[in-house]
């Protein structure tokens, strides 16, 4: 199993380039940014079996109201998670939860997962309460 990091967390994947485009891509989605799908589209098409670039690629497609997209790049995403680490697989499911609107287990999920990989980024920022100011 080839990996390279985000910077703080492995990514299973033999490419360099889909890991620094799924780190662009993941820290524009935080940001609301609109170049968010671009990088996560590039960093599947240098690997195809990235779980976590596709489950982004599902939270991108989900809050743009994109629902086959949304569908389709989350069943990939939970497919291709059983190549990966413990973490990538917990971090696929957690957002397949957020998706599917079970947000109870998915909170759970996402404490005792922080709790092990407080730098998760997406992880963090999924269930965040929003700030009305």
């Amino acid at each position: 199993m080839q990996s390279h990091t985000d910077g703080t967390n492995i990514i299973t994947t033999g490419s360099a380039k889909a890991a620094t485009l799924y780190t662009k891509g993941v820290a524009f989605l935080i940001r609301s940014s609109p170049n968010a799908r671009n990088k996560l589209r590039k960093a599947i098409e240098a690997d195809t079996h990235l779980s976590v670039a596709l489950a982004a690629l599902a939270v991108s497609a989900h809050s743009h109201g994109l629902d086959s997209e949304c569908r389709q790049a989350i069943a990939l995403a939970l497919a291709s998670a059983h190549r990966t680490t413990r973490r990538e697989r917990q971090h696929v499911e957690i957002v397949a939860l957020v998706l599917k609107g079970d947000v109870g287990r998915a909170r759970a999920l996402r404490a005792a997962h922080l709790a092990e990989f407080p730098h998760d980024s997406l992880i963090v920022h999924l269930l965040e309460p929003v700030d009305p100011a």
